[in-house]
């Protein structure tokens, strides 16, 4: 292989990487420090522009219909309705939990997966962040701020959004 195919090899790969890279929500980047608020209906009352956007790969194929709610919530459990219209479809989602403080937990934890994602339609989850404490131990959680990540069976990021548990 020449050294012309070689880099011409290397300049097509770095910019699919650059492409694929692009308008994805990024987690690492955006602080755990504001949520969208929503009353007992999901109602919105103040929004977080961060929250729930929807990655640009997966855009047109994935809406989130019904931000998390209630947001803060007291038991721990929020409601959230994704609606979807993709012809190739989700072989799996799954929904995890994480926060930046290192306690409880500083590692994502699995809180939902969902096998039988539809092609096209709504679906809502109910999604538990009790899931999160070690010892599943509400009081554990409670005061602070989880981020709810969505991401498909490859691990990319689908959307997010953060959830105060009060």
């Amino acid at each position: 292989m020449t050294v012309y195919r070689l880099f011409s090899k290397g300049i097509m790969l770095l910019s699919l990487l650059m492409l694929f890279s692009c308008g994805e929500p990024d987690t690492e980047d955006d602080p755990i420090e504001n949520f969208t608020r929503t009353n007992q209906n999901g109602q919105i009352l103040s929004e977080d522009p961060n929250d729930w956007r929807i990655a640009a790969r997966f855009a047109g194929e994935v809406q989130i219909s019904q931000v998390a709610f209630p947001n803060p919530t007291r038991n721990g459990q929020v409601q959230l309705t994704m609606q979807f219209s993709s012809t190739i479809g989700f072989p799996r989602i799954d929904f995890l939990g994480i926060t930046r403080d290192g306690f409880p937990v500083n590692y994502p934890v699995i809180l939902e997966t969902d096998v039988n994602v539809p092609s096209f339609g709504a679906k809502t989850y109910l999604i538990d962040l009790v899931k999160i404490s070690p010892n599943r131990n509400l009081a554990d959680l409670r005061g602070r701020l989880f981020r709810v990540r969505v991401i498909d069976l490859a691990g990319n990021i689908i959307t997010y959004g953060d959830v105060f548990i009060e």
